[in-house]
């Protein structure tokens, strides 16, 4: 699960690419050329808003490879050509290797399986100890009287 404080970081940076979009929308092209603004502060937003494109998806990836190593479950291999595989992106602006979604979606779905398998050991025993634990005290009552 996500604490709390990345989950406000997450917040933020969705809240922050949201206005950028609107922003973006209402300084439509016609109005950058009528005002004679270049082609450069096209770019400028695009920059902005990938680079924060970029910040969400590299804070998910963090994530879930700490839950993964928390849970001994394997990431996805690397191929040599990063720039192909389905389970890796490489950021434009940061270059930073992160978990692409599906590459996420692999991960969180290997951790469900794997936090399944140890609820499934636990729920085994609890029965049995608490049956015992209740058999004992049982028995220790019918001796008492």
């Amino acid at each position: 699960m996500l604490r709390l404080r990345e989950h406000r970081e997450i917040r933020d940076l969705e809240g922050k690419l949201s206005n950028l979009y609107r922003a973006r929308d209402a300084a439509d092209t016609r109005s950058f050329r009528s005002r004679g603004a270049s082609d450069l502060e096209e770019r400028d937003w695009d920059y902005e808003i990938v680079s924060v494109e970029e910040a969400i998806s590299e804070m998910k990836s963090s994530h879930v490879r700490l839950e993964a190593i928390r849970y001994d479950v394997p990431l996805p291999p690397r191929s040599a050509d990063i720039a192909l595989d389905p389970n890796w992106s490489v950021g434009r602006n940061s270059g930073v290797v992160s978990l692409s979604c599906e590459g996420r979606r692999i991960v969180r779905d290997a951790i469900a399986r794997e936090k399944e398998s140890r609820r499934a050991r636990l729920t085994f025993w609890t029965p049995i100890v608490f049956g015992l634990f209740g058999m004992v005290t049982g028995l220790v009552s019918a001796i008492r009287h």
